[in-house]
């Protein structure tokens, strides 16, 4: 069975151009060839990040802005295989909130998913 992270690698690198709405021409459109990076490279051990968008519900803000502070303390002094994350405002367009995490390793992902207080701001 493949590894979250490897899953996830092969995911992103299925995308096309066209399935991201990226123009062939575009300087969006990068084709890079790095040696080490095909996705049998990858496995559990393998660091990897995880970016999380959030849409808040209309007048949930500051009800949200205090659960996101509660998990982002309580990840940050529980999990040592969290390498690096930060929580950033967006324009509010399409998303109002993002995550972005870097993790040592599946069980790094795995010790966060089973964090308490990341199961109480999932809920």
């Amino acid at each position: 069975m493949p590894s979250f992270s490897s899953l996830v690698l092969s995911l992103v690198l299925s995308l096309s151009a066209a399935d991201v709405g990226v123009a062939p021409t575009s300087p969006n459109n990068l084709s890079v060839s790095v040696v080490g990076t095909t996705p049998e490279s990858f496995g559990a051990a393998t660091p990897f990040i995880l970016v999380a968008r959030v849409k808040v519900q209309e007048g949930k803000k500051a009800e949200y802005l205090r659960a996101a502070a509660v998990a982002d303390r309580g990840g940050m002094i529980a999990e040592p295989g969290m390498l690096h994350h930060t929580f950033d405002e967006l324009d509010g367009e399409a998303f109002d909130f993002c995550w972005s995490e870097v993790y040592a390793n599946d069980t790094a992902l795995f010790a966060h998913l089973a964090n308490p207080v990341v199961g109480e701001y999932l809920a």
